[in-house]
């Protein structure tokens, strides 16, 4: 009988299969993808995302951008929608922000509360989470997105990372976590690329690479998506060019060796007209946001526009625009 390593078929003496036996295979692993919305990876839970990516698909994916653009935040809301819908375990290695910090971008978002006034406590404040809506008290809301939280957050482990968690450390973590929840698939989350140890002496554009390398194979071992956010240079941003792949700099191992490449990047259009419409009182804290997709295997590279809000640390996607394979390496 054959058996399965990774993603091909071999035979008793560990050859590949005939392929007239691995089509089978595929077949139906296809045929299942209609009980999975038609996704091959997990569900991100953007309907537009999962459109042009069949869902987080085994192996690595890279979101990088500037400092500031809301990474962690769409890493986070992407963590939870998947725990949530995907009902998968999720593991996130946190070598920047607390826990803490963590929980307050998701009970901002599920509370729709100023994360200000979710890390202030319990308050009298009085807010609107929408305009029209009802006032309500602030921390009330809190209170109330805690049980919505509890829902999917026990398919979910945060790891406050340090100098100790190097890729063995987080292949090690990763299989106990699918080992005791006993499951096929599960999300892995690495925040950011830059600040993992290693022990090797590399320079830091052959130490990125070298990560890539066995976070994709770690995917690939797990048969799971493997996240990785990556900060990159300010130099394109600030010249507000629309994002190719010379964003990822001189680090030629981040676009190439991963599955999916993505760069966020500040509409100041979009923005700027969302601060007009705001006033003192009741400042407009929308930022026009669009994802990049500017590698993506099996589809052609896509951007997805979005609205940032930073106050509730939520993204809602808007549109998508497909891109010509070409876009990738000219910048405007």
């Amino acid at each position: 009988m054959a058996e399965s390593f990774g993603d091909q078929q071999h035979d008793a003496m560990g050859l590949p299969s005939p392929e007239a036996d691995a089509i089978d295979a595929q077949i139906t692993s296809l045929s299942q993808r209609q009980t999975n919305r038609g996704l091959r990876g997990l569900d991100s839970g953007f309907r537009l995302f999962n459109k042009v990516t069949g869902g987080l698909p085994t192996g690595l994916t890279v979101i990088a951008g500037p400092p500031g653009c809301g990474k962690t935040t769409f890493a986070k809301q992407l963590s939870d929608q998947v725990a949530e819908i995907a009902g998968v375990p999720v593991l996130y290695f946190s070598f920047e922000q607390s826990a803490d910090e963590l929980r307050v971008m998701s009970l901002a978002r599920l509370s729709r509360v100023n994360n200000r006034e979710v890390v202030r406590g319990p308050s009298n404040d009085i807010h609107a989470p929408y305009p029209g809506a009802p006032i309500v008290k602030a921390w009330d809301e809190v209170q109330k997105a805690v049980p919505k939280y509890k829902l999917f957050a026990r398919r979910m482990r945060i790891v406050e990372a340090g100098r100790h968690e190097t890729i063995d450390k987080v292949r090690e973590v990763a299989e106990k976590v699918r080992q005791i929840d006993d499951a096929e698939r599960m999300l892995i989350v690495v925040d950011h690329l830059q600040a993992i140890p290693c022990d090797l002496p590399l320079a830091p554009e052959d130490r990125e690479a070298q990560h890539c390398s066995e976070l994709r194979r770690l995917g690939r071992d797990l048969k799971s998506p493997v996240v990785a956010l990556s900060s990159e240079r300010l130099e394109g941003y600030f010249q507000n060019r629309r994002p190719n792949f010379e964003a990822f700099g001189d680090r030629d191992g981040l676009p190439y060796s991963a599955d999916i490449a993505a760069y966020f990047w500040t509409n100041p259009t979009t923005t700027t007209q969302f601060r007009n419409q705001g006033t003192i009182e009741v400042p407009d804290f929308r930022r026009g946001m669009s994802l990049y997709i500017l590698k993506n295997r099996l589809a052609d590279p896509v951007h997805v526009k979005m609205i940032y809000r930073p106050d509730l640390c939520s993204f809602t996607e808007a549109d998508r625009t497909v891109l010509s394979y070409t876009d990738g390496f000219v910048s405007e």
